[in-house]
């Protein structure tokens, strides 16, 4: 059974400032790296004026059980399409190494007008399917997340403020 999280953020700029931030390269690299990211690359798919799809290739630290190893690296892939009238973004994170066919882990963005400023509500659902392990994996992804968003909205509001 996989692990669901949801939680909102209030920012005091406008739906659309917001998403226009959120899908800028600078940001992007600046987030992957926050989160210990050796090389960044976004690479557009399709955009048009209602739809907007991209993928962000990482090198990064190999995760483990025990956390970061520095001494190897992964190369993983997220794949980000953005629906532009809706504000509403959904991403599936594709895992590399030997584990990665046993890992699931998508989510989205949802931008909605908030008063003066707009709601940021960002969604993730975690299935690792490693046998005995997946669960202990789960929580610890679920942990990343929790901890992860509020630092993601730290910099985006820097990002919104150029």
């Amino acid at each position: 059974m996989a692990t669901e999280l949801k939680r909102s953020f209030q920012l005091p700029y406008p739906p659309q400032k917001v998403m226009d931030t959120m899908r800028k390269p600078e940001m992007i690299e600046a987030s992957e790296r926050k989160r210990g990211a050796k090389a960044v690359r976004v690479q557009d798919r399709h955009q048009d004026e209602s739809k907007h799809g991209y993928t962000i290739h990482v090198s990064s630290p190999a995760m483990t059980i025990k956390g970061p190893d520095a001494s190897k690296t992964e190369e993983n892939r997220t794949e980000v399409d953005w629906d532009l009238s809706q504000h509403a973004g959904k991403w599936v994170y594709h895992k590399g190494g030997a584990q990665g066919a046993m890992v699931k882990v998508n989510g989205g963005y949802r931008i909605r007008p908030a008063g003066d400023g707009a709601e940021l509500e960002m969604s993730a659902t975690v299935s690792i399917g490693i046998p005995v392990m997946g669960k202990m994996i789960e929580k610890k992804v679920k942990a990343g997340f929790e901890d992860g968003w509020p630092a993601y909205v730290e910099l985006l509001k820097s990002h919104l403020a150029k």
